[in-house]
C-alpha cells in the first residue's frame, strides 16, 4: 500500500533530504516546475551597514539604538558589487594639488596703518559711505571733491580743524581723484561714479596742460597687471618713487615755477651725489657713474609727473603707499590759521 505523500515530504525535510518537493494531486505525486537553487549553493554577504552618527565614538561595536545589518543571501559566482563613484588615483590627486601650489597668488597690498574716521565725515548716516582714508574728510569737503561743480547743492570745502570754507586747488583735486580710484573695489563700484572720477580727471589734467584723455584698463587684476613685475610701477626705482610721495603731500598747489625749483634741485644733487660735472670739462660721451636706482628718470616735466600718477595701480604696492601717505596728510591737515595758532607760540616772544 502506498506510503502517504504528506508523511513523505515531511520525513524528508526533517532528514535535510535534497529531494525537490512534492504535490499531492487526488493521490498522486508529482514534482513541480518552480524549484529553488540549493540552500549549499548559497553564500552569506553582509549589507553596508548604515552611516554612523557623527556624535558617536567609533567603538567597534554597533550601539544599541543602531540598526545591525543582516546578512544576505546570494546564489555562488555572482559577480561582486562594486560602487561606480571611483575614487581619483592618489597619483592624479597629488599632481593637482602640485599644480594648485606652483600657481602664483597675486599679492594684494592695502593701506596697513588705518586712522578713525573725521567727525564731520557722516559715515553710516542717511546711507553715505566711502572706503577709507576717503572718510578722514569732512562731508562737505568730500562732496566738493567729488561731485561736478555744478552739483547742487554746493558745499564749500572746509578746514577739518576750524570748519571755515577754505580755496580748492587743482593739485588738492588731482590728489584726491587718484585716490578715489585707488579705493575702487571691483565689482561694487558703479558705473556712474566712475564715469564721473574720469570726467573730472580730464579737467584736472587739461588744466595742467595734460591733453590726452587718461583710461584706466578695463582689465583689472589683483595687485596690478604691472606692478607683479614691476614693484615700483609706474616709477622706474623706489628713489623717485619716494621723492614723488614726499612732493604730492607736503604742499597744496604745484605750479610751473615751483616744479622747476623742485625738480632742478632734484637734478643737481643727483650730479653731485653721482660725481658728475656740470661744466664744459665733461664730455657728453662719457659714461653716467652714479647709481641708476638713485636717479630720476621717469618725469622731467610738471605733466610727466601727473601722468604717472593716473597710472598708478590698485591694490599695487605704489597704490597701497599713496592711500596711506594721503590718509596722514588728512589727519593733520588744517587751513593757515590753524597751522599759525598750532605751531607757532606767540607768548615766548
Amino acid at each position: 500500500m502506498p506510503s502517504n505523500p504528506r508523511k513523505r515530504i515531511a520525513e524528508s525535510g526533517r532528514k535535510g533530504s535534497l529531494e525537490p518537493p512534492v504535490q499531492a494531486h487526488g493521490g498522486r505525486t508529482s514534482i513541480s516546475s518552480q524549484s529553488k537553487p540549493p540552500l549549499r549553493n548559497l553564500q552569506p554577504r553582509r549589507a553596508i551597514s548604515p552611516r554612523p552618527r557623527r556624535d558617536l565614538a567609533p567603538t567597534g561595536k554597533h550601539p544599541s539604538n543602531m540598526r545591525q545589518a543582516k546578512p544576505v543571501l546570494i546564489p555562488a559566482g555572482e559577480p561582486q558589487y562594486h560602487s561606480p563613484y571611483k575614487p581619483t588615483p592618489a597619483s592624479s590627486r597629488s599632481t593637482r594639488l602640485q599644480a594648485r601650489t606652483d600657481a602664483p597668488k597675486p599679492t594684494i597690498c592695502m593701506p596697513s596703518v588705518l586712522h578713525g574716521p573725521h567727525p564731520d565725515s557722516k559715515l553710516c548716516q542717511d546711507f553715505h559711505w566711502v572706503p577709507y582714508p576717503l572718510g578722514l574728510l569732512p562731508y562737505d569737503s568730500w562732496h566738493k571733491l567729488h561731485h561736478r561743480p555744478d552739483t547742487q547743492p554746493s558745499l564749500p570745502f572746509r578746514c577739518p580743524v576750524c570748519k571755515m570754507e577754505r580755496k580748492v586747488t587743482q593739485h588738492m583735486r588731482k590728489v584726491f581723484l587718484i585716490a578715489e580710484r585707488l579705493t575702487w573695489d571691483e565689482g561694487r563700484i558703479s558705473t556712474h561714479d566712475k564715469d564721473m572720477n574720469e570726467e573730472l580727471n580730464w579737467a584736472v589734467n587739461y588744466e595742467v596742460g595734460i591733453l590726452d584723455p587718461f583710461v584706466e584698463d578695463p582689465e583689472h587684476i589683483p595687485g596690478g597687471k604691472h606692478s607683479s613685475n614691476s614693484k615700483f610701477y609706474p616709477y622706474q626705482n623706489e628713489h623717485e618713487m619716494m621723492l614723488a610721495l614726499k612732493l604730492i603731500f607736503m604742499t597744496e598747489d604745484i605750479n610751473e615755477t615751483t616744479w622747476a625749483l623742485w625738480i632742478g634741485t632734484q637734478l643737481d644733487m643727483q650730479m653731485a651725489l653721482s660725481g658728475e660735472e656740470s661744466g664744459p670739462q665733461r664730455s657728453a660721451s662719457s659714461p653716467s657713474t652714479g647709481d641708476p636706482n638713485k636717479r630720476i628718470t621717469s618725469y622731467k616735466t610738471l605733466q610727466d609727473f601727473y601722468s604717472l600718477l593716473d597710472r598708478i595701480e590698485r591694490t599695487s604696492h605704489v597704490g597701497a603707499l599713496f592711500l596711506e601717505a594721503y590718509a596722514e596728510k588728512l589727519r593733520d591737515d588744517m587751513c593757515r590759521s590753524c597751522w599759525f595758532k598750532h605751531n607757532v607760540r606767540l607768548d615766548v616772544f
